[in-house]
């Protein structure tokens, strides 16, 4: 099954229809449960529940949890079990470069992970349940919660949730005792001088250093690492191996 996505800001959005209305939701492997954004289902109806969400830093908010229909190309996903959240903080950021976006929600890994995944990022396509060909690298990747993978910043060894939803890398708190370069002085944003992730070594990687507490009472990680490493070539989710095989050429 192939799907063209949209990049926009280093995030892969896909057209759907969300209970017959029309729009985009990003496709997240950092998103634990796949979520609607509340300002476009005012009259989505379920119960409460409290969850953690990332703007600017994880925090928790109460939201409605429900049931929907979501169609994308031939991809039918029906009674869907979905989250109500305010999603602004994504919404107004892609909107200052496609004003006529309409970013209807996320789905999270609870949709993706029964799927093979391929994503091509240099034909801006994503392809489900097929066979990947003599994958030129392969890598461990943790699957029991969030797709993790190992990360080496400088010398030192972490954990980082592979997120194909973040456009920057995220780092916890204590990584504020390391030193990095400054993005700017009035924020949380570093460079991070040398990291190596999934057999490629990069430079001067830019990243937000934030309260990862609400994911990490989840998952014994780090940070966060998408896009920045993705976008290289093609990438194949195995989620049942727990692999992910990467090529640095598109095939």
């Amino acid at each position: 099954m192939k799907i063209p996505f949209e990049l926009l800001s280093g995030i892969i959005l896909l057209d759907v229809s969300v209970n017959g209305k029309c729009g985009k939701m990003a496709f997240d492997t950092g998103a634990m449960q796949t979520c609607l954004n509340r300002s476009h289902f005012e009259d989505f109806e379920g119960e409460r529940k409290e969850v953690s969400k990332f703007d600017g830093a994880v925090k928790t908010e109460t939201t409605v949890k429900g049931k929907c229909d979501i169609q994308c190309q031939d991809w039918n996903l029906s009674d869907i079990p979905v989250i109500l959240l305010d999603m602004d903080y994504v919404e107004k950021p892609l909107k200052a470069v496609r004003p006529d976006l309409l970013f209807l929600g996320t789905m999270g890994i609870d949709l993706i992970r029964s799927h093979k995944v391929l994503l091509n990022y240099a034909t801006s396509e994503l392809i489900l349940d097929e066979e990947f060909s003599a994958p030129a690298e392969t890598y461990e990747m943790h699957t029991d919660i969030l797709p993790v993978v190992d990360v080496s910043i400088g010398e030192e060894s972490y954990k980082f949730v592979l997120d194909t939803g973040a456009n920057t890398c995220m780092l916890e708190d204590s990584f504020k005792q390391k030193g990095f370069p400054a993005g700017n002085a009035a924020s949380a944003v570093v460079q991070i001088p040398k990291m190596t992730a999934l057999g490629k070594e990069y430079s001067d990687v830019m990243a937000v250093i934030t309260d990862m507490s609400a994911i990490q009472s989840k998952l014994p990680v780090s940070g966060v690492i998408g896009y920045q490493i993705l976008k290289d070539g093609i990438s194949y989710f195995d989620f049942e191996a727990g692999k992910i095989f990467i090529g640095r050429k598109a095939r």
